[in-house]
């Protein structure tokens, strides 16, 4: 990735110059290709992305907060998400209809022996097959074996024979895991969020006050109401920052000629918008900003794991991987790519010409798509 200058810049250098010399290093910057794909992100692609960064961040304190009023540690009074609770005002109760029927082995929370720390309002952190994404390999081996495996308070993994319905054949058992699942998700006490709860199984590191681990940080947010309808809030924010981006983005390229064609110019041959080089880019500093903001965010509300932004986490992982890859291009797709880019550019140069003169084609190419027993 390199920053160049804004247009305006460029125009006033260019100016100065020899009109030719300008025009002939533009055609090179154009048509000859190159071994690795940057994204050129001029000044206001660079202030149009920490702006939208900082709106996350702000989204993030007014819209997301923490899961619900709660006071931290006995002293700080935090309030609540009002999306999340606006989710959770459509409570039903544990005991529904469709729980009766998706009935489960490993959603027993007493039997000998006993998972230490567990208890009927953690049991669904604690066992992983209440896991939205690890549920559906764990939860259906349960099934399968009759039995619970769970992540006790101490860290260790285990697998402990249950009495409960059990599904013959392996179709059976995943429809019945996912019945389950859909009827605890609107619960009071909801789902965890996808893969949190392996986080039982990293007793590191020493925080706050009480000098909790990873897995006692993770288990507290869940019984402090952090499921998988927050989840769901904290996924507004990146998912409000990639609309402004787009936004920009189309608006840009409608009002600046010469910035979409530049933006043509180092596009994909195949792909949207999302798998641009510059858009990557500006994400990934995007979602830096967000992230960072966060962690702001945690001291601000003095030290309380809740304030994490799972969801803005994630965006940037996924972000910053695909920022990396793209990076590490073969030669032959950017060549490729920009090869594509470059006759695509000359079949609208060649229209725009054949359409001011009152031809209906391009002579060039209907030489070239003509029957040669024609010529």
């Amino acid at each position: 990735m390199k920053f160049r200058k804004c247009r305006l810049d460029e125009a006033l250098e260019l100016a100065g110059r020899d009109p030719a010399h300008a025009v002939d290093q533009a055609l090179e910057q154009r048509i000859l290709g190159s071994f690795s794909r940057q994204a050129e992100l001029d000044a206001l692609d660079i202030l149009a992305t920490g702006c939208i960064g900082a709106i996350g961040a702000a989204l993030d304190v007014l819209l997301v907060a923490v899961p619900k009023d709660v006071t931290y540690l006995g002293l700080h009074q935090h309030k609540g998400s009002e999306l999340t609770g606006l989710f959770k005002s459509w409570v039903v109760p544990s005991a529904n209809a469709l729980a009766a029927v998706a009935r489960v082995p490993f959603d027993a929370v007493g039997g000998d022996p006993k998972v230490p720390g567990m208890f009927p309002g953690n049991h669904r952190f604690m066992t992983l097959g209440h896991d939205p994404l690890l549920g559906l390999a764990v939860g259906v081996h349960d099934i399968l074996r009759n039995g619970r495996t769970a992540i006790g308070n101490d860290g260790r993994l285990r697998f402990d024979e249950t009495s409960g319905e059990t599904a013959h054949g392996l179709g059976a058992a995943i429809v019945l895991e996912l019945l389950h699942l859909l009827s605890d998700v609107g619960t009071k006490a909801g789902l965890p969020p996808p893969l949190m709860s392996a986080a039982g199984l990293l007793r590191v590191g020493s925080f706050g006050t009480n000098e909790r681990t990873v897995a006692d940080l993770a288990r507290y947010m869940y019984v402090q109401g952090y499921d998988l309808l927050h989840f769901t809030t904290t996924c507004s924010v990146p998912s409000g920052m990639r609309l402004l981006l787009g936004a920009y983005v189309l608006a840009r390229r409608h009002v600046d000629t010469i910035y979409d064609q530049g933006w043509c110019g180092r596009a994909r041959a195949s792909g949207t918008m999302l798998s641009h080089p510059s858009f990557e880019a500006m994400l990934f500093l995007a979602d830096s900003v967000a992230c960072a903001a966060n962690a702001g965010k945690i001291a601000l509300y003095q030290g309380n794991p809740s304030a994490f932004n799972y969801g803005q986490w994630l965006a940037l992982i996924q972000s910053a991987y695909t920022f990396a890859s793209n990076q590490l291009e073969r030669p032959t797709e950017v060549l490729i790519d920009r090869a594509s880019a470059n006759e695509e550019s000359l079949r609208q140069r060649w229209m725009h010409i054949a359409h001011a003169l009152g031809i209906d084609e391009n002579p060039f190419l209907a030489a070239f798509t003509r029957d040669p027993r024609d010529l």
